[in-house]
């Protein structure tokens, strides 16, 4: 149980930061940098759950 809880969050993690690097490069081409390293987090952790919830067993 606990090391599907690991996969959950480490899923989570890595594709919010995913999302901050990409949310840094839509920044700077904008200037808006705070704007769209949040928005991106906020995606790519969105897109982590999802991606994450097909990491949990059926049982």
């Amino acid at each position: 149980m606990l090391q599907g809880w690991r996969t959950v969050v480490l899923a989570i993690a890595a594709t919010a930061i995913a999302g901050g690097v990409i949310g840094v490069l839509i920044g700077a081409l904008t200037g808006q940098w705070l704007l769209w390293i949040g928005v991106m987090v906020a995606v790519g952790a969105g897109f982590g759950v999802a991606l994450a919830y097909g990491f949990l067993p059926e049982s």
